[in-house]
């Protein structure tokens, strides 16, 4: 399944949350992270988000690179997924808005 269609076949509601996460490590697994590497990258994530703005995967990438990340580590269903984790755990709310 290639990225560009990667969220608009999964429908979250019928996802348990291991399978969240199964899908969000194995994303960044083929990104070069181990699980440790894959935790942390998560939760410094999370406190990018929760400080809240406009996010696109480039500005996320951006800031995740000041962080001291690779610069593409974040795709379209990487942030999908760290966004449906956090809605999950802590009641983050978000909405996403397609660039046309």
């Amino acid at each position: 399944m290639d990225k560009e269609h990667f969220m608009r076949d999964i429908e979250w509601k019928d996802l348990e949350d291991a399978e969240i996460y199964k899908l969000l490590f194995d994303r960044l697994s083929k990104k070069g992270l181990d699980q440790d590497g894959s935790t942390f990258f998560i939760n410094e994530t999370f406190k990018v988000l929760k400080e809240g703005g406009v996010f696109t995967v480039h500005i996320v990438n951006g800031l995740m690179a000041k962080k001291g990340f690779s610069i593409d580590v974040i795709d379209e269903s990487v942030l999908e997924l760290i966004l449906e984790v956090m809605r999950r755990e802590s009641d983050y709310s978000y909405k996403t808005h397609n660039q046309n």
